[in-house]
């Protein structure tokens, strides 16, 4: 994660398609309609809130973790400017942050165009931590990770507006190539090169619920086209029993 911690040190913004307050209310409604109710809500990587603040208008206590000092100021300033008072800032990483929070319970633990950062093994340990401190009914999100399989053709250009013709073949082949040294290059060095992240295939979901006893829910995302959401939540008895269940 340090290649990712280098990368928004100085960044003082997340990164939304719109950097808009009416398209943080729009992706903010669409979380939540995921995210359900609840008390208490943490969200890890909040970075400067701009949909934490909306979370805050729904959720009683709002807890926001970021690694980023320079994120948490933007994050203090803009609460103040939305005038929000339930919401407690955190300055940790997914190594840290349940030492910071203690012996708080949530409702609902989530995260935003984050976990693409984490290896499948970082994910699974911050799993197993957030169920200690989840509510018996709670739910784990986590939105907007990078899908290999889309986020691949749009590299390539197939995702554009208009259709694909044979003249874009030379600008594909080309694409193509760069795309496969870099995975080359990731795989030497352990860790991606590219600010999308691990862009982590459903299945590495679908498996760290498997080994904790979790339902995964998994959905596309309404305003980015190559990313996708993952609900988790302790499994039913009655789900464990059916021949599909994880």
């Amino acid at each position: 994660m340090d290649y990712f911690k280098q990368f928004y040190t100085d960044v003082s913004t997340g990164i939304h398609r719109s950097d808009t307050e009416e398209f943080f209310a729009k992706e903010a409604a669409e979380k939540l309609f995921h995210l359900g109710r609840g008390r208490n809500i943490l969200d890890f990587g909040c970075g400067s809130a701009d949909l934490t603040v909306y979370y805050c208008r729904v959720f009683d206590d709002v807890v926001g973790v970021d690694f980023s000092e320079n994120m948490l100021d933007h994050a203090r300033l803009r609460a103040e400017q939305q005038s929000v008072a339930n919401l407690a800032l955190i300055q940790a990483d997914n190594e840290t942050v349940w030492t910071r929070v203690g012996d708080r319970k949530f409702d609902v633990v989530t995260s935003s165009g984050v976990v693409q950062y984490l290896s499948p093994e970082d994910i699974d340990r911050f799993t197993r931590e957030a169920l200690r401190r989840l509510s018996p009914d709670g739910v784990i999100v986590h939105f907007d990770i990078p899908d290999p399989r889309i986020y691949f053709l749009t590299r390539l250009g197939f995702m554009r507006p208009r259709p694909w013709r044979w003249t874009d073949l030379p600008d594909t082949l080309v694409r193509f190539g760069k795309l496969i040294a870099r995975r080359g290059i990731d795989a030497i060095r352990r860790h991606p090169t590219d600010i999308m992240g691990y862009q982590h295939h459903p299945s590495v979901f679908s498996g760290i619920g498997a080994s904790n006893r979790l339902r995964i829910d998994i959905v596309s995302s309404v305003y980015y086209d190559y990313r996708y959401h993952v609900m988790m939540r302790r499994a039913d008895p009655a789900d464990e029993s059916r021949p599909d269940h994880g």
